[in-house]
């Protein structure tokens, strides 16, 4: 089944796509039909790039559906540009196929339902076996469900590596460094605690100490409490927010980004002091390459690390560090930090390993999508899969 869904994924976004070669889209529903009586279909996406034209694979299409597919490619470097501008410019065909690796995509799905650019996905699946089950399947699928509509058709990223499947953002820190300050001061209250778990005084205590014996600790004297993959910076406002990583919802109910939300806002003021103040963050954390975080943690300059951690992310920083620091008890070195916010509550984001999402234009007609599915539950099963 893994090599089908491999399979699938290609052809599929290869199918599902937008055109913005092909003009503006269908208003009203209207159907277009070429001389010989098929039904048109526009697509566009990233693996057209060496397209000619026909080929006997989509005539096969063509002729067993009675459509005719009109197909062209856009740039993969390009590829958000110019979802985003034919969005914005209404010149949308059949299909978006849009990047879920892009940071922004949440605000962005929501807030193309809301000015109803996008049609959902029929409520009974159930004339299509094939994509149901694909769909069912999914076990977190109405994390994509906008009052209960799903939207569009998600496509996993490398799905033969079952290691890269879920990232969770959260951190990593030294829990040596937390049990040796707690040796150094006997008499003091403890700041680790047991099973990695602080509340949010807690863990503005562990940094406090941690900033008071960074020196004495990382035997360096340059270093930084916590430091962030530069994607990331600041992490902390992630305790100030409840929404997820990309978008939230103004007091009307309209999506808006994340980082325009007062939660947000709030939290990044606290950061700002976090800062200025050097408590936290190291004043150079602005300026940060990529990988320069893991860099200064893997150099013992640093005590807690913010990073993406899929499974193969986590085996390899732990890789790394048993390398660098051999001295230091593995478990101890890499533990997960578990910090409850201000309103008690854990914060925890992370991503799922998809790669694209295929969605409909809100202007084609019933009869369109229904075709185009026709042709997606075909290609799963074991005539349509190649």
């Amino acid at each position: 089944m893994k090599n089908k869904k491999l399979i699938y994924g290609a052809v599929l976004t290869a199918l599902m796509s937008f055109s913005a070669l092909t003009g503006c889209g269908n208003k009203g529903g209207e159907d277009k039909y070429d001389k010989d009586g098929r039904l048109i279909l526009n697509l566009k996406n990233v693996y057209f790039d060496q397209w000619q034209g026909e080929d006997m694979y989509t005539d096969i299409i063509n002729e067993k559906f009675g459509v005719k597919i009109n197909a062209s490619n856009y740039a993969y470097e390009d590829w958000d540009t110019m979802v985003n501008t034919a969005i914005n410019g209404n010149n949308l065909t059949d299909t978006i196929q849009f990047n879920l690796k892009a940071y922004n995509f949440g605000s962005t799905y929501e807030s193309w339902v809301d000015f109803g650019m996008l049609k959902p996905l029929p409520d009974n699946m159930s004339k299509w076996p094939e994509l149901k089950k694909m769909l069912d399947g999914i076990s977190n699928i109405d994390a994509l469900k906008i009052d209960g509509k799903l939207y569009g058709i998600p496509i996993a990223n490398d799905i033969n590596n079952p290691q890269k499947d879920f990232s969770n953002f959260t951190y990593v820190y030294r829990r040596d460094w937390a049990k040796k300050i707690d040796e150094m001061y006997p008499d003091r209250e403890p700041v680790y605690r047991e099973g990695d778990v602080y509340t949010w005084d807690e863990f503005n205590r562990l940094c406090d100490a941690l900033n008071t014996n960074l020196k004495a600790l990382s035997g360096m004297n340059q270093g930084s409490v916590l430091v962030d993959e530069e994607w990331a910076f600041p992490s902390v406002t992630n305790f100030y927010k409840d929404a997820p990583h990309c978008y939230a919802k103004d007091d009307s109910g309209k999506a808006i980004a994340n980082f325009a939300g007062e939660k947000y806002l709030a939290g990044l003021d606290v950061a700002k002091d976090l800062v200025s103040n050097k408590k936290v963050y190291s004043q150079d954390q602005y300026n940060f390459a990529p990988n320069k975080a893991n860099q200064l943690y893997l150099g013992g300059q640093a005590a807690i690390l913010y990073d993406n951690y899929s499974l193969a992310n986590y085996i390899k920083l732990r890789k790394l560090f048993k390398a660098s620091q051999k001295y230091v008890d593995l478990d101890d070195g890499t533990a997960f930090l578990k910090i409850k916010g201000p309103d008690g509550k854990f914060a925890l984001e992370g991503t799922e390993n998809w790669f694209s999402m295929t969605m409909f234009n809100a202007d084609i007609s019933d009869k369109k999508q229904e075709k185009i599915l026709d042709i997606l539950d075909y290609l799963l099963t074991e005539e349509g899969t190649p």
